[in-house]
């Protein structure tokens, strides 16, 4: 069978009578890892079950999807991974330079299999493995630089084949991999390149099964030299001769079975072919293209399809075509990638190549048609009238528009059309060719002078024009033959300028102008106009409107320098879009509504479509094929709707409204493993991960699958009881989270593409558990351990208390009892033997003394008695006993004792210890009044009402003088008790007005 096969470049396209030229172009780029690394050399590209691209590149192993790169760490016992397979729904096969492993997809888990003699299921002559080719019946074939070897889909070994010099061959490799399997055991192979250029290339058939090798003769072919083949079919290749001296370089068919070569067209040399190992193949359904790079650029060339099995590409090349029609291709250069335009954008060819040949200073502002007849407006002065019958441009030159743009063009009758400028306004007869200016009762001379900013026709047939300036707006009703000038008036009309207008369905109009002025509205029915108040916290300036449109809804559209914006006129609301929710550029130009309801928004940075109801963006540039960047004009091409004018720099072109594809896509959000403290955990949306204190230091990686549109990706997160709003992320999807406190955590994710479509999951639960000492259950347990250490020393000291208490008792009884009974026997006997006159004068002294000292000893001992019994730990009691020797006291001295004692309810317990410095204290300091004081009045007052005890002593004796050097034993002893029971003293006393000490005790 023989195909034909020929160059399709151009497509037929009914357009004014001309063949159009077609740009189905391509977005082309570059992909870097980040700023400051590239991708360098890519050995293969593969495509998993989801979409992720994985890229073997000399640096390592990498998976991409379509905004970051991940880098994959393998063992360095795998060496450089050339060849990437994917085997199943979770794992790729990977060729490198020491052996071969699987890779699960999602885990990143590596097995190695090594090909080494221990390994005899596995044993190749070396472990470089070269390719790893998808053979037929779910098989694979393995290439190293000596050997070939077929494993089944277990990976298990189906037999090997070890290359042999060939007796007319130096070369004892492989030079390029091309090799097609014909079946489940047998593969046809380039082998070698001849020593001799005579030879050429020797082509091999080799069977596994059996062990042989078969040498295909191609005796026309041999002296070509075949560059590269691709396989079409399962018993054919397209191969691609190199140009030899009397050879141009050629297409030709090879069948397998019946060894037929068929040559079908030479190579056109536009196409510039250098090496096979720069180029790729990529059928599609205009036919095969053949991609090929070179000084950092991309040339493709259509060929017409021959059948539908020629859609196979070699699975040799560095090149990968995604399920979404993105073609990625990589090589000794990096990693490049091209995004097909949908869109069919076209240009009048004729048009096309004179614009190209002429310098535009703005580009293209305006166009009308008049029969077949195309007047194109552009910004660099010149009016041009393209003839569609004859092929032939005609450039209108204007006496008068000298500097001056051209911004509008309206065919007010047959013959008249009126061009709107930079100088005003010019009425050029389309059948004369006379240009004039427009002169008529009531036009104000301005309108020869000023520009032209705005032609708008209502649905009335009322013409509008914008006067430059500040000169206000023109109405000229043609029926009527009336103009009416409506100049700047704060109350009547508040504009200066109109530069954009708009009808809503009420037949009433909106206006605004780009240097000032506002939004301004005019009811027809009233003919009254008024400023709208803006309401809305935006950047929305009123002052700054550059278009305005009208939805089926009735809401108007409009677009500013800060974005675009929508009014409700029915709620007097707005709504905002910028860059932030997917436009291309917030500096907006020109707007348009076609048929679909769809907002086209031209900017000075390219072209968005956006579509309300689903707030999705459509975005072009000039890598889209739009003829510049800067857009100046959007309109119908004709009343079918079905073709839009795009005007731009450098040209105009035109986009097929049904061409547009806004529908959604769903997508959803990859978790990559979770690294705690650097080690990877495995986690999904919605799950919950329990750690410990030390685990808090937290890498989340996330992303989307949007090899469209990867750039315009933005990722957010969110912290439950941390974050109230989403937080932008400028790590591309790469969230730290250090240091941790213990608590439960729940993050939200979230990804936006083209910041329209936002995409979020369940979100994730991490719970950091405190440390052991910070846990509520250490706290009760502490808890009760010092309940229960404070109830056992509190009963500790009870009983100790109540063991000394006890003693006490004991002491206090044995003293009263013994010692006291016997200390009052020799008193009483020492008083018998005085009374009876038994003893001389000399015993009676004697006995006197024992009697004197025994009493003492009385005295004491009853205080030392009183001292130990606990019963007397109470203050009550200590006041008690002061009173009762101040009153005894005081009463032999004859001295009259006022008290005033004041105490709070309930008895206070008072230590032993503090209650002997007290009473000693007290004791003092009475002995010292009733001996020294000589006065005949004191008052003890004595009070608790406070957290402490105070004692004040007065009395209206003699007094002391405290400033001299006056000493006394009775003072220092007082000082050191009050120092002994931490008390605070005051003794203030004066010559002859007696003397008050003061002593205040903390209880």
């Amino acid at each position: 069978m023989r195909f034909a096969f020929y160059l399709l470049f151009l497509v037929t396209v009914n357009l004014l009578g001309q063949n159009p030229v077609i740009y189905h172009s391509s977005q082309f780029e570059r992909l870097q890892i980040n700023v400051n690394s590239k991708i360098d050399h890519v050995y293969s590209l593969a495509e998993d079950d989801d979409g992720f691209l994985w890229i073997a590149e000399q640096s390592g192993l990498y998976r991409f999807d379509g905004d970051r790169f991940t880098y994959i760490k393998l063992s360095k016992s795998l060496g450089v991974v050339r060849q990437i397979n994917p085997i199943n729904e979770d794992s790729l096969l990977i060729a490198t330079t020491h052996g071969m492993g699987i890779i699960n997809s999602k885990s990143f888990r590596v097995d190695i299999h090594f090909f080494t003699s221990q390994n005899e299921e596995y044993y190749l002559e070396d472990n470089f493995i070269r390719w790893i080719i998808n053979g037929k019946g779910n098989t694979y074939w393995i290439f190293t630089k000596t050997s070939v070897h077929l494993l089944d889909g277990n990976l298990k070994s189906k037999g090997s084949f070890t290359f042999k010099k060939h007796p007319d061959i130096q070369s004892a490799n492989p030079t390029t991999p091309i090799c097609f399997p014909m079946d489940e055991s047998r593969i046809i192979m380039k082998a070698f390149e001849g020593a001799n250029d005579s030879l050429g290339d020797i082509w091999w058939c080799i069977d596994i099964r059996k062990g042989t090798r078969e040498v295909i003769d191609l005796d026309e072919l041999a002296p070509l030299e075949m560059g590269t083949c691709f396989q079409v079919d399962p018993a054919s290749v397209i191969m691609v001769s190199r140009e030899r001296p009397g050879h141009p370089q050629s297409f030709y068919h090879y069948a397998y079975a019946n060894r037929d070569l068929t040559k079908l067209m030479e190579y056109d040399p536009s196409m510039e072919w250098v090496s096979s190992k720069q180029h790729a193949l990529d059928p599609s359904a205009t036919g095969i293209t053949f991609f090929r790079f070179k000084k950092g650029f991309f040339y493709d060339t259509t060929l017409k399809r021959i059948t539908e099995e020629y859609w196979n590409f070699s699975p040799y090349s560095r090149y990968h075509k995604m399920k979404n029609g993105i073609v990625y291709v990589g090589n000794s250069e990096g990693l490049f990638r091209l995004t097909p335009n949908t869109l069919t954008i076209t240009k009048p060819e004729a048009l096309d190549n004179y614009f190209s040949t002429i310098e535009f200073n703005d580009g293209v502002s305006d166009f009308l048609k008049k029969g077949k007849q195309l007047y194109i407006a552009t910004h660099n002065q010149h009016l041009y009238r393209y003839d569609s019958l004859s092929h032939t441009i005609e450039n209108i030159c204007m006496p008068g528009i000298a500097s001056g743009l051209v911004w509008n063009l309206r065919l007010q009758d047959k013959d008249s059309l009126w061009i709107g400028t930079q100088n005003g306004l010019f009425v050029f007869n389309t059948s004369s060719g006379a240009i004039s200016r427009w002169e008529k009762k009531g036009v104000p001379p301005k309108i020869n002078e000023v520009p032209i900013t705005i032609q708008f026709e209502d649905s009335h047939g009322i013409l509008w024009m914008g006067l430059g300036y500040g000169n206000g707006l023109l109405a000229y009703d043609p029926e009527r033959a009336m103009v009416r000038h409506y100049l700047y008036d704060k109350n009547h009309f508040p504009l200066r300028t109109a530069t954009a207008i708009a009808e809503d369905r009420n037949g009433n109009l909106w206006m605004g102008y780009e240097n000032g002025g506002g939004l301004i509205y005019w009811d027809r029915n009233k003919d009254v106009f008024t400023k709208i108040k803006i309401s809305v916290e935006s950047n929305f300036t009123n002052d700054r409107i550059r278009s305005l449109v009208v939805g089926q809804d009735n809401s108007l559209w409009i677009g500013t320098r800060h974005g675009l914006f929508r009014y409700d006129t029915t709620t007097s609301t707005f709504d905002e879009f910028t860059v932030n929710d997917g436009l291309i550029d917030d500096y907006i130009t020109k707007l348009y509504f076609d048929a679909y309801d769809r907002v086209w928004i031209g900017t000075t940075n390219g072209l968005s479509i956006f579509e309300p109801h689903r707030k999705k963006f459509l975005n072009l540039d000039k890598n889209q094929g739009l003829p510049g960047s800067r857009i100046l004009n959007i309109k119908a091409w004709d009343a079918s709707g079905k073709k839009v004018f795009v005007g731009a720099t450098n040209g105009f072109c035109l986009i097929d409204v049904d061409d547009v594809d806004l529908s959604q896509t769903q997508a959803t959000l990859y978790l990559e493993p979770i690294l705690v403290n650097g080690t990877a955990k495995p986690m999904e949306f919605g799950q919950r991960m329990p750690l410990n204190y030390k685990q808090n230091n937290i890498t989340v990686t996330f992303g989307i699958i949007n090899h469209q549109q990867g750039r315009s990706n933005t990722y957010y997160y969110k912290m439950s009881q941390l974050d109230t709003a989403w937080v932008e992320l400028k790590t591309k999807g790469n969230l730290v989270l250090n240091g941790l406190a213990p608590g439960n955590y729940q993050l939200q994710l979230m990804t936006c593409i083209n910041g329209s479509d936002c995409y979020t999951e369940a979100p994730l639960n991490f719970h950091i558990r405190p440390p052991f000492w910070k846990s509520i259950w250490f706290f009760l347990g502490m808890m009760v351990l010092a309940v229960l250490v404070t109830r056992h020393f509190y009963t500790l000291r009870i009983r100790n208390l109540k063991k000394i208490e006890s003693i006490r008792q004991q002491i206090s009884m044995d003293l009263h009892d013994d010692i006291g009974s016997s200390i009052s026997s020799v008193r009483i006997l020492s008083d018998i033997l005085a009374a009876e006159n038994l003893v001389n004068s000399k015993d009676i002294e004697i006995i006197q003394s024992i009697r004197e000292q025994s009493g003492h000893i009385s005295d004491v001992l009853e205080e030392i008695i009183w001292n130990v019994n606990p019963k007397n730990d109470t203050l009550e009691n200590v006041i008690a006993r002061m009173q009762q020797y101040a009153n005894e006291l005081l009463e032999n001295a004859q001295i009259d004792c006022q008290w005033n004692i004041v105490l709070k309810e309930g008895n206070t317990l008072i230590d032993a210890e503090k209650r002997k410095q007290l009473y000693l204290f007290f004791k003092e300091a009475v002995n010292n009044l009733a001996k020294h004081s000589k006065c005949e009045h004191c008052s003890i007052e004595i009070s608790n009402l406070s957290n402490s005890l105070s004692i004040l002593i007065q009395d209206d004796g003699i007094g002391y003088d405290t400033v001299g050097n006056y000493q006394s034993n009775g003072i220092d002893s007082m000082n050191k008790r009050a120092t002994q029971l931490n008390a605070s003293l005051k003794v203030l006393s004066t010559l002859k007005e007696g003397t008050r000490i003061h002593l205040k005790v903390p209880l």
